[in-house]
């Protein structure tokens, strides 16, 4: 049984709890409703007004309750029991439980939500939030115990056992024996941040901790190394943040470098006092992500801009206007597929994956770009005589069974392939210096890709990369 409870915004929690895309059922459950009617929308506005009257931004209490095997609703009614017992909420203090059942034979049996506002509207009394994960596990272990499930290692198993070693003896002995959960750096929110910014959170917690380690040894203030790296300290709502400039990712540096730390056997003990006393000014995290991330929205534009303009020079020194036609529509119809889906999608997300599709696009304009050049040095160098190609692609076809007519044609079609890259190849002065500059250039992006690729494989640092941003069928590039 797996129990999790947040202390949170409304948000979206409203279309959380209703959504029927991954649900095939949603069902309040009258019957365990305190105070409120059986209504998501009309609760959580309820919840929230209670909040901003006690002026408390995260003002819900919401916990998630997901057995490992389908449970009566006797024991649904104890499990709520329970949370209510060990989070201190009084009989008439408001909640409201829905359940969620998944489609098909999916095997994950259905689990419920419970909300209820952080204060008691009446007496003003809070829900404490300290030590919420261990109270989570040690109701989860009771229920597990009394409902006959098997025993899910926890991170607490030794203070939880502690205890429950007067009320619970044999259960305290039981968790005492379990071995120790796997470490998992991190949460599945953690994880599903990484994996909207397209970014591999382990190299990213190596980066860091390289900026940090470089900073500590050579006596410089951590900033000057970071912003280098394209990283920003930012203040979130706690704690000091880490920011990637590029991607809009962060995460707590002080948690960071103790995870690091600890991963490469070489702690790093660093407070959260003392980086507030070290970065007293930093920007808030909202207003730094978005300014980031519109730096690199303008910064991307300009390189596919610059592609865009080389691509059409060249093509217009060769003399091909069917090209340059062709690259002027695909610039004005990807600027106007890019303002149109941000202006339909006014969020940091929809602006990220504007970013990602201006990558994709610049890396296929510049690849083509290489492709023309080497074939142009290629051509250029090359010693085979127009007339010698028409012969012999003549004289090839005629062998094949090919009438003359149709000779005559593939003949002159391969002389004037030909003759059109040597048109080309005019362009490269040095065909042996421009074919060793564009495989230079390209030798440099397939290491990117390459380095992008390992997604969750560890890497050296000086290969780091991110991801490759995936096409989801946004259209701009």
């Amino acid at each position: 049984m797996i129990i999790k409870t947040s202390f949170r915004r409304a948000g979206d929690l409203g279309s959380h709890l209703n959504r029927s895309d991954t649900n095939e059922r949603v069902e309040v459950l009258a019957e365990h409703c305190v105070g409120v009617e059986p209504d998501i929308h009309s609760a959580l506005q309820l919840f929230a007004a209670i909040g901003n009257a006690f002026g408390i931004e995260r003002s819900m209490v919401h916990t998630v309750i997901a057995p490992s095997e389908r449970i009566s609703g006797d024991e649904l009614a104890a499990s709520i029991a329970e949370f209510r017992f060990q989070y201190g909420l009084k009989p008439d203090h408001m909640m409201i439980v829905v359940r969620h059942t998944k489609p098909g034979r999916t095997g994950r049996p259905e689990h419920v939500h419970i909300v209820a506002p952080r204060k008691h509207p009446a007496s003003g009394i809070a829900i404490g939030d300290s030590w919420s994960r261990r109270r989570d596990e040690k109701i989860a272990r009771i229920l597990e115990a009394e409902f006959g499930h098997p025993l899910t290692s926890g991170r607490f198993n030794r203070s939880i056992a502690g205890e429950l070693k007067t009320s619970h003896p044999k259960l305290a002995r039981l968790l005492l024996n379990l071995e120790p959960p796997a470490h998992i750096a991190f949460d599945r929110r953690a994880q599903q941040h990484a994996q909207t910014c397209s970014v591999d959170p382990d190299e990213f917690d190596r980066r860091v901790y390289t900026a940090w380690a470089v900073t500590e040894r050579d006596g410089k203030p951590f900033e000057s190394y970071s912003s280098k790296a394209g990283l920003s300290l930012v203040q979130g709502d706690k704690v000091i943040m880490i920011l990637d400039e590029r991607t809009g990712f962060s995460q707590p540096l002080a948690r960071l470098l103790r995870r690091e730390g600890k991963r490469q056997a070489k702690r790093i003990e660093i407070k959260e006092a003392y980086l507030r006393a070290l970065y007293p000014n930093l920007p808030p995290l909202r207003q730094a992500r978005a300014e980031a991330l519109q730096e690199s929205d303008a910064n991307i534009q300009g390189e596919v801009g610059r592609e865009f303009t080389r691509a059409i020079a060249d093509a217009v020194i060769a003399g091909d206007a069917r090209t340059v036609k062709r690259l002027r529509n695909e610039k004005d119809g990807y600027k106007r597929r890019r303002d149109e889906y941000l202006e339909k999608k006014a969020t940091l997300a929809a602006q990220r994956e504007a970013i990602w599709a201006g990558y994709r696009l610049r890396n296929k304009i510049r690849h083509a770009r290489i492709e023309r050049v080497l074939a142009a040095g290629r051509a250029r160098r090359s010693k085979i005589d127009l007339k010698a190609v028409f012969g012999l692609a003549a004289g090839g076809a005629v062998l094949a069974g090919f009438g003359f007519g149709a000779s005559i044609a593939i003949g002159s079609a391969l002389a004037l392939v030909l003759a059109r890259r040597r048109a080309a190849a005019s362009l490269v002065e040095r065909p042996a210096a421009a074919i060793a500059a564009v495989r230079a250039e390209r030798a440099i992006d397939l290491q990117a890709t390459r380095a992008a690729s390992r997604s969750l494989r560890k890497a050296p640092l000086n290969n780091y990369n991110y991801k490759q941003g995936r096409n989801r069928g946004i259209g701009i590039g």
